[in-house]
């Protein structure tokens, strides 16, 4: 039986199309279910019940957490073999130093409760991260529907739920401490962050993202982050030695010297094109989107400028480094893309935009996993 599941959910050459077809046609029916009132920001929406966003998600669920290939999933299923299963390590593992320790201090505790194969390993990951995910899409986007819909049409779902589920369930975490920078409580937002370090190191990228994220959308520091991408990326040879110099003490100390970093030609200029297009919309509707006083608005269009100023430099230097950086802020831009379509153009005119951006990110999706990376 669990082998027919396997065959059934696992990553091959005719079911690559399942989760978009599935996202376009479940989610389509789902949107006509029933919605129920919230309560955000002071402000009341409408938005889907909980049981209708579960099922919608529910086989990106299964397909993950049933995989057995793709990617780094053969590095998480060796750590999830070779992790201790007793919770007396856990001071030992935390004493040695070593990088990433909640992740693994994670796997220990997870086995210890009884999960015995990587099935389940992988099942428990993928059902905390898509919980997280659409608490963070179901609060905050006026279209849960559209939101989800980018995150796999993005390839976004392939690249982090089946291959970086180390570093994005640390993201995950942080989309639901996004309450606490809405509502200001910095302090217990960093205990979260640091909390979310020990799982990936890179977590620790939200303190500067978060400051840049605050305030009206597109204000001085978020045009200050574009101008100073633009005027670093001429000079990004005379930065390296700088930025070598401020990683020298951490767990990427050999980053930019390694064989990966040197033989890395950048982010795909398709691919930078496609994440910049959220923080390209909010300049295009400039005026509409500076006049929201949503404070939680503003930061996910700010948050999309950081996704395209990130993806720049990416393109430039490092696709396997400096392109997984965006994974902090690259959500945030499936909720203010919806929202600014309702910002920015009529009623009628925002069919017609949903229905440019669904075919060209399907487009897009074809792109990506037929010529970019040959999977089917």
């Amino acid at each position: 039986m669990q082998d027919l599941v396997h065959t059934i959910f696992d990553l091959n050459q005719s079911s690559y199309w399942f989760p978009l077809i599935w996202i376009l046609i479940g989610g389509v029916l789902f949107d006509r279910f029933p919605k129920v009132t919230l309560r955000v920001n002071g402000r009341y929406h409408r938005r889907w019940y909980w049981i209708s966003a579960f099922f919608v998600v529910l086989p990106l669920i299964l397909w993950s957490g049933f995989r057995h290939s793709f990617v780094d999933t053969f590095a998480y299923i060796r750590a999830f073999n070779t992790t201790s299963s007793n919770l007396a390590d856990i001071p030992a593992l935390i004493a040695e130093d070593s990088k990433d320790v909640g992740f693994y201090s994670l796997i220990i505790v997870l086995k210890a409760m009884g999960v015995k194969t990587y099935t389940g390993f992988f099942m428990i990951l993928a059902i905390i991260q898509m919980l997280c995910i659409v608490y963070f899409f179901r609060k905050y986007s006026p279209n849960f529907w559209i939101s989800i819909f980018l995150f796999v049409a993005s390839t976004d779902y392939l690249s982090w739920m089946h291959n970086t589920i180390r570093q994005f369930t640390a993201v995950c975490i942080l989309l639901v401490a996004f309450d606490l920078l809405v509502e200001r409580r910095y302090f217990l937002f960093s205990i979260i962050v640091l909390l979310c370090s020990t799982i990936h190191g890179s977590a620790l990228m939200m303190f500067p993202l978060a400051y840049v994220m605050r305030g009206t959308a597109l204000n001085r520091k978020t045009l200050l982050v574009i101008a100073a991408t633009v005027v670093l990326i001429p000079f990004l040879d005379q930065f390296m030695p700088f930025l070598s110099d401020m990683l020298s003490d951490t767990q990427y100390s050999d980053v930019t010297s390694n064989y990966i970093w040197v033989n890395d030609d950048g982010t795909n200029p398709v691919r930078v094109l496609v994440y910049s297009v959220p923080a390209l919309v909010a300049f295009f509707g400039w005026k509409y989107v500076r006049t929201s006083d949503d404070p939680a608005m503003n930061m996910c269009v700010n948050a999309s400028v950081i996704t395209m100023a990130l993806y720049l430099i990416s393109a430039f230097t490092s696709g396997i480094y400096i392109g997984r950086l965006p994974i902090y802020t690259t959500l945030h831009g499936y909720v203010a893309l919806p929202w600014m379509f309702k910002q920015i153009f009529e009623k009628n005119s925002i069919s017609l935009m949903n229905v440019l951006m669904l075919t060209f990110y399907v487009l897009f999706y074809y792109y990506q996993i037929s010529i970019t990376w040959g999977l089917t």
